[in-house]
């Protein structure tokens, strides 16, 4: 009899759990465990993070490539194409950046990412291009903190220093 109990409160135990976990929703900053796993909850990846000490989960988005109709030109760079990201807290960009010059040129260059209303600053990326040849188009990776704002957002390029 006592053999039977167990087993019944067995099952009783193994059948809610699984329910009560199907149940459990994933949100953005909740804990999870291990880092490194990833769930896709409703059409959402999530990805489980160490950030500031504390594992949790963050959503992962994928915002598609925007690409300059003409490129934005600052000193002796166009900024051509660029494709926006933002995983594990980082905020990233990679831009196609070519050199409009007749010299060799090194630069530090800057991606801003404005606010809805177009003129507050929400983030902004740093990059570096080195011996790019005149004429030369070469792929530059910006990084910066936080996320993407979501939906459509407007952006700036800036070559801040070059030589």
């Amino acid at each position: 009899m006592k053999r039977l109990s167990l087993i019944v409160i067995f099952l009783l135990i193994s059948a809610v759990s699984p329910l009560q976990l199907a149940n459990a929703a994933i949100k953005d900053g909740s804990k999870c465990s291990p880092a490194g796993a990833s769930f896709k909850q409703n059409g959402i990846n999530f990805i489980c993070t160490k950030i500031s000490g504390k594992v949790v989960w963050k959503k992962k988005s994928t915002v598609p490539t925007i690409k300059a109709s003409t490129g934005i030109q600052s000193k002796s760079f166009n900024l051509e194409s660029v494709t926006f990201s933002d995983d594990f807290g980082l905020t990233s960009a990679s831009g196609r950046v070519k050199n409009t010059s007749a010299k060799v040129k090194n630069a530090l260059m800057t991606i801003t990412i404005f606010n809805s209303d177009g003129k507050s600053i929400y983030t902004t990326m740093v990059g570096s291009a080195q011996n790019v040849n005149p004429g030369e188009t070469v792929t530059v990776q910006f990084i910066g903190t936080g996320s993407l704002p979501s939906g459509t957002f407007k952006y700036s390029f800036q070559v801040d220093t070059e030589f």
